[in-house]
């Protein structure tokens, strides 16, 4: 795979059969080429006695570490059996196989923390989908904004480990939903793969997430500025959270143009045809 493969916007929906993530060698080759951003999921059962002085000692507790460990097991194990019982439908609906969307979501955190190093993503700041079906994707705006945004909340990832102090605890961050076609994951596998993972600079999912983000932080924020909420002590902290993110991709978006990395072109027809970014514009313009 070479860099003039993503000049070339018009690709066919892939087959099932032809996807890299179908060989579980190959998802294998790239778990283990990922493993900087799996490494990032702390094991949670090293989290008993954390936050040991604080209010959140209590959830911290062997008892409490266990019972999470459970559902996780139970969870996982529901969607394995349901994967099951679609048998071949499972197959016309890859897209949306869990296996398959972890392995984007991975690519994207790793292709995010080299292109903006100080940006310290982590597989929890992004809820990555690769859905072609709109309600789940409007679904999960809906929630995002009434669960956190109009409540001037921040989401909270109850198991982070600092990587440089290694202290353990709760962590807060704004969330993003970032969509991505079935077609760009397989592109993505493939570079990886091939060890070309610097091509992916040039395709132009690198543009599409940081739109797909800005739209939603401007949206925060236009909310939190309103003559409304602009003096609510509530928004305070989650106002300045996403001002911070606001000021890194603003940066980063300006400097991608500037190098001119993304044919622009190109990136309009791509863009178009990016269900979750035009889900997220609406969204954002009915808040209006």
């Amino acid at each position: 795979m070479n860099e003039k493969m993503f000049q070339n916007l018009e690709t066919v929906k892939p087959k099932i059969e032809e996807s890299p993530l179908k060989n579980q060698e190959n998802l294998m080759t790239l778990f283990l080429k990922l493993q900087n951003v799996y490494n990032t999921r702390p094991d949670i059962t090293e989290f008993e006695g954390a936050m040991a002085d604080t209010k959140f000692a209590n959830e911290y507790t062997p008892e409490e570490i266990q019972a999470n460990l459970k559902w996780v097991t139970e969870t996982r194990s529901k969607i394995e059996e349901a994967n099951r019982e679609k048998g071949q439908e499972l197959f016309s609906h890859f897209e949306e196989n869990f296996a398959f969307a972890e392995a984007g979501q991975a690519m994207i955190v790793d292709r995010l923390n080299v292109w903006m190093p100080d940006f310290a993503t982590t597989m929890t700041s992004f809820d990555v989908t690769v859905s072609s079906n709109k309600d789940n994707i409007n679904n999960k705006l809906t929630k995002n904004w009434d669960n956190n945004i109009s409540k001037g909340m921040l989401p909270v990832v109850k198991y982070a480990e600092d990587p440089e102090t290694g202290k353990k605890g709760r962590l807060i961050t704004p969330k993003f939903i970032v969509g991505v076609s079935a077609d760009d994951i397989n592109e993505l596998a493939s570079a990886y793969l091939a060890g070309e993972e610097q091509s992916l600079d040039k395709h132009p999912v690198r543009k599409l997430i940081l739109e797909q983000i800005r739209v939603q932080y401007n949206d925060a924020l236009d909310f939190y500025e309103s003559d409304e909420n602009k003096d609510d002590a509530r928004f305070n902290l989650v106002r300045r959270e996403y001002a911070r993110v606001k000021e890194m991709i603003d940066a980063e978006e300006k400097k991608l143009d500037e190098s001119q990395a993304i044919d622009r072109l190109g990136y309009h027809e791509y863009a178009k045809k990016s269900l979750t970014l035009g889900l997220i514009n609406d969204f954002a313009n009915k808040k209006k």
